[in-house]
């Protein structure tokens, strides 16, 4: 019962939107904490969970700037939310919207500047979402593999090394959905 007091007002809109980053950091960590302890489920209501899940999402852009001062708080993050696969939650709320955006921002932030543990993490949250997809829906797969081409290839070596390690990982997962886009780029094609 205090637990789930504690994560009632962890979930609150006032401390996921305060106008202070460091608290809004601190409520992220704390609610990935409280998605760690109640995993697989969760204590929050399905419209609660996405506001968390947009807020968690944006919290990860701090993982960006490894020199920042706050960035042992954001990999404290990155790591909780990466070990329990939070993020897969939002298969079942249907957020496609955020789960693209979660891949936007994970490849986003992906830098030379990170050590090997930041790129395993990263890595893992977005093979795990891509492990338990039903079917890997077109945006998403597009999202993956613009970052596998020019000009992004080139602009984003990092992104590019991760989208390599995500499409080899997943390449079980992903041999339908790619041959369904080649074939759909190729008019009158047999990709038999």
């Amino acid at each position: 019962e205090g637990l789930q007091s504690c994560a009632e007002a962890l979930g609150d809109a006032k401390l996921l939107r305060h106008k202070d980053p460091e608290v809004k950091l601190l409520t992220a960590c704390c609610v990935s904490d409280v998605l760690r302890i109640y995993a697989p489920d969760t204590p929050y209501s399905p419209d609660t969970l996405k506001n968390v899940f947009e807020v968690l999402i944006q919290q990860l852009n701090g993982v960006r700037d490894p020199k920042s001062g706050s960035f042992s708080r954001y990999f404290y993050l990155l790591e909780r939310l990466a070990m329990v696969k939070s993020f897969v939650l939002m298969i079942d709320l249907e957020c496609q919207d955020l789960i693209e955006s979660l891949f936007e921002v994970l490849f986003d932030v992906t830098s030379k500047e990170h050590g090997v543990r930041v790129e395993g993490f990263l890595l893992e949250i977005l093979v795990g979402i891509i492990e338990d997809l039903d079917a890997v829906p077109q945006p998403l797969l597009d999202v993956v593999l613009e970052k596998v081409v020019q000009p992004a290839k080139a602009e984003k070596p990092a992104a590019y090394a991760l989208a390599r390690r995500v499409l080899q990982r997943c390449s079980n997962e992903l041999n339908a959905p790619l041959h369904h886009f080649l074939q759909s780029c190729l008019p009158n094609s047999t990709l038999e």
